[in-house]
């Protein structure tokens, strides 16, 4: 296994294909401002603290179904990060998780999830629609702040979680529709 901070701040690593299913520990890759791309293999159950915490230029990472628990600030200000789908294993998304993470623009969130804690999605200017599955019982203070549209039917109280705008959704014939008008979410087929 590898220790914490183990590869911090090596700001020439530019992609990781990791081969263990160690887990990927507290600050493992901290600051590795050069670093893309993340491939995590099957069999690694977590995600440390901090673990990709400053990796601006991070676009891309793969997170396989057998990662049960990502903790706090394991992408802060991963400002690149682009697409975020979170693994079916997971039920609690932590807070901070992806606090400033301006570049994101697609949100996956597994129904396993019942819970997203404070400031989770703060900060993702340029997620402009979240969607938010049923099975979440609880949603943090400013989780989604800074996003356009959260997507809910659930229910948390609290709405919009200090988004800047909330709606309810509901499926017929396995399309997601915003309003009882028929407005068809684009995408959302693929996304919950």
């Amino acid at each position: 296994s590898m220790g914490s901070a183990s590869f911090r701040g090596c700001s020439s690593l530019t992609s990781l294909s990791l081969l263990t299913t160690a887990p990927i520990s507290y600050q493992q890759f901290y600051g590795c401002s050069s670093l893309t791309s993340v491939v995590i293999p099957s069999g690694v159950n977590s995600i440390g603290e901090q673990a990709f915490m400053n990796c601006t230029n991070l676009t891309q990472i793969s997170i396989p179904n057998s990662v049960h628990s990502i903790s706090a600030y394991a992408f802060y200000n991963c400002s690149h990060l682009q697409t975020l789908v979170l693994p079916d294993s997971l039920q609690i998304v932590s807070n901070t998780l992806c606090y400033g993470c301006s570049g994101l623009q697609k949100l996956t969130i597994p129904n396993s999830v019942t819970s997203i804690q404070d400031q989770a999605f703060y900060g993702c200017t340029g997620l402009t629609n979240a969607i938010v599955p049923n099975s979440v019982l609880s949603v943090g203070t400013n989780a989604f702040y800074g996003v356009t549209t959260v997507v809910y039917n659930g229910s948390a109280a609290g709405c919009p979680w200090g988004a800047s705008h909330c709606q309810s959704y509901y499926e017929e014939d396995s399309i997601l529709y915003v309003d009882s008008l028929k407005t068809e979410i684009i995408g959302a087929n693929s996304i919950i």
